[in-house]
């Protein structure tokens, strides 16, 4: 069973291709071999609520 980690962000890209930096994004995919991971950032209007 993997740990569980929160990710905090203050951007995250919104939608595919968005030109927000996704560098929280990668990061957080990237974790996902050892935790199971979970991003919290700001809601936008038009964008996903669960996953990329």
């Amino acid at each position: 069973m993997k740990k569980k980690l929160l990710v905090f962000a203050s951007t995250f890209p919104r939608w595919e291709n968005d030109t927000i930096p996704p560098f929280v994004y990668e990061l957080s995919k990237r974790l996902t071999k050892g935790f199971e991971v979970t991003v919290l950032t700001p809601s936008f209007p038009g964008a996903k609520e669960k996953g990329l």
